[in-house]
């Protein structure tokens, strides 16, 4: 339904605003801590005044204002005012009151307004007769003014006891969700599928209702404790230029990221800053042929996965925030092929990235129970397990047998590691077009 509501084309020109300058600390949980500098005018005794164009999903208890003479400034009443304006809300309000409006052909009609439902206007008109009519086969409306009781952005507003007269500088800050970030990684594998090279990205994503201009921004990653909040949906998408510089510090038990320019950050976009330089290091592969141990049987494509050490010796011992990580491949001719994409957590350093970028097409395998004997205490499990390499080149598998409870090998063909008391694990170098069995037998404790 397209419509013209004259009353407010020049109000929403003069009072849509923008914070300027304001330092943002976003988590990369949701909430982000807003902080701005204002300049108010004070008047002797009790004033109101208000800020405009805050975040819509603020978080009012969370304000925070904070005069230059706080000894001679009282605040006794702060109001969060988010009723905005617009048109099912004009017409409740205009209820009862004188308004003009157009039909589709141009005629001008006017009358009180008596009932707003559903699309449908219910108007006495200056002749006492009633008139119904859909808003489908209206052009525009007049109204005389904005009613009473809408604003057009959302805005803090204040009641307090000044001592003092004149400009005075006030820090605000205040919580508000619908600002979050995450990480977004690069990884580009050579010819040889162990060397690659790795670029990052942060990604800001502000669906909070306000802008925030020539912003000074520091980014938190870690979990802080706090209650879920829904997701926003993503819009469009803005890139900032590669040589923006990010310093990273520790804060509390949380890894700060300080992005060394000021920012812009418009609502309902997504802003991409780089994090850090490229960075060329070295992966394992491996295919993974992963089963419960009490499984009576399957059959699969085995998972490819990159394990990756985040030390220094391999280039990298630094801490990686949360995100995704897409992964691509150098073809004959240079260019590059997406294979798969992952999801690494809190990543410190020291740690061992693992990225499953997908299913192997011609490395499979087969688990079999070939005999199960129960006794008074124990059962006694005899497993084969069958493993595939079509391809032209080796590969590294590791079976991945999970268990439960207790348990111990009785015997097996084939060497093995009992990496915990629910892992047993198989490593395993299947040449090129080539098949190997393996054949165990374990205890299983009652």
């Amino acid at each position: 339904m397209k419509k013209i509501i004259y009353a407010l084309s020049f109000i929403c020109m003069v009072y849509v605003l923008v914070a300027e300058d304001p330092q943002v600390t976003i988590y990369n949980n949701n909430p982000a801590l807003i902080r701005t500098s204002k300049s108010i005018n004070l008047e002797k005794g009790l004033t109101e005044f208000s800020i405009q164009g805050v975040s819509a999903k603020i978080d009012p208890t969370s304000v925070h204002l904070v005069f230059d003479n706080d000894k001679k400034v009282e605040i006794l009443e702060m109001n969060f005012l988010y009723d905005l304006v617009s048109s099912s809300k004009i017409f409740k309000k205009y209820i009862g009151n004188q308004l003009v409006y157009h039909l589709e052909d141009g005629t001008e009609l006017q009358g009180k307004l008596l009932s707003y439902s559903g699309g449908d206007l219910i108007l006495e008109e200056p002749d006492g007769e009633i008139r119904i009519t859909s808003s489908r086969h209206i052009r525009d409306y007049k109204f005389p003014k904005l009613p009473g009781g809408l604003i057009t952005v959302p805005t803090l507003q204040w009641q307090i006891n000044s001592d003092i007269k004149g400009q005075h500088d006030a820090e605000l800050s205040y919580l508000t969700d619908g600002i979050d970030w995450h990480a977004e990684y690069v990884l580009v594998l050579a010819q040889n599928e162990s060397d690659f090279n790795l670029s990052s990205w942060i990604s800001l994503n502000n669906q909070s209702g306000a802008s925030y201009k020539n912003a000074k921004v520091k980014l938190i990653a870690g979990d802080l404790h706090r209650a879920p909040q829904p997701e926003a949906p993503r819009v469009m998408l803005a890139r900032q230029a590669k040589d923006q510089e990010v310093q990273r510090r520790e804060i509390f038990d949380y890894h700060l990221y300080e992005i060394s320019r000021k920012v812009d950050i418009a609502d309902k976009e997504i802003k991409q800053i780089s994090l850090f330089d490229n960075i060329e290091a070295r992966a394992e592969k491996k295919y993974i042929f992963e089963n419960s141990a009490y499984r009576s049987e399957s059959e699969a494509a085995l998972s490819i996965k990159l394990f990756i050490p985040n030390t220094k010796d391999n280039n990298l011992g630094i801490p990686l925030p949360k995100g995704k990580v897409r992964m691509f491949k150098e073809d004959k001719d240079g260019s590059l092929q997406m294979i798969g994409e992952d999801r690494i957590p809190h990543t410190g350093k020291e740690d061992l990235i693992e990225l499953t970028a997908g299913k192997a097409f011609d490395v499979k395998g087969k688990r079999t129970i070939l005999n199960r004997e129960e006794y008074r205490h124990e059962e006694v499990i005899e497993v084969r397990i069958e493993l595939f390499n079509r391809t032209d080149h080796s590969a590294n598998v590791e079976v991945c047998e999970k268990h439960r409870g207790d348990w111990h090998v009785k015997s097996s063909d084939a060497d093995y590691e009992k990496k915990s008391n629910s892992l047993l694990s198989f490593p395993v170098t299947l040449q090129g077009n080539t098949e190997k069995t393996i054949k165990y037998e374990f205890v299983r404790e009652f």
